[in-house]
């Protein structure tokens, strides 16, 4: 219940017009006066590329490939900032399920910037639902994301493998069950 109706209903009648009245002042005097512009600056990367493909097989899956160099520590943050920002455009643009972030061509080695990054895939929703998400590393990047994501380099755990493949196979079973 918001206030306006709480007030409403736990006032008694001749102090309801006074309420009223403050109530609607207030929600009707906002104008463009009492905001402050904000600009979004896209962002870009010399050092990362992030393309975006769908599938052939399951159109309800899209392929995300990030390539390029993610430097170390707090020097990585523009670059995961430029993938967090192309991440959330195709999310928000697009209609898929799945997602398959392709890290295979991305060197990182440390920092917890990467975490940003990826932050769209759990932030930007279908309806109540996250997307479901695998993810395909490589020699240039398992050493560093097992820190953060806390699997064994050995036998990582699903959703997180070292073959595409095998990271299509488990999304499109996970999006054939929906």
């Amino acid at each position: 219940m918001g206030l306006f109706s709480f007030l409403k209903k736990n006032i008694t009648h001749s102090e309801k017009s006074k309420v009223e009245k403050i109530v609607t002042n207030q929600v009707c005097h906002k104008n463009l006066k009492d905001f402050q512009q904000i600009n979004i600056v896209l962002l870009t990367s010399k050092k990362v590329t992030v393309d975006f493909y769908e599938s052939n097989i399951n159109s309800s899956i899209l392929l995300i490939k990030i390539q390029g160099e993610i430097l170390d520590g707090s020097k990585g943050s523009i670059d995961s900032e430029y993938i967090k920002q192309r991440i959330g455009l195709a999310l928000l643009s697009w209609t898929f399920i799945g997602v398959i972030l392709d890290l295979t061509d991305l060197e990182y080695r440390f920092g917890n910037s990467i975490i940003e990054a990826f932050m769209p895939l759990n932030n930007v929703r279908i309806g109540e639902d996250k997307f479901l998400t695998s993810y395909v590393l490589s020699d240039k990047n398992k050493f560093g994301l097992s820190t953060i994501w806390c699997f064994d380099l050995n036998k990582p755990r699903e959703p997180i493998f070292y073959n595409l493949d095998e990271a299509f196979k488990f999304l499109d079973n996970k999006v054939s069950l929906i």
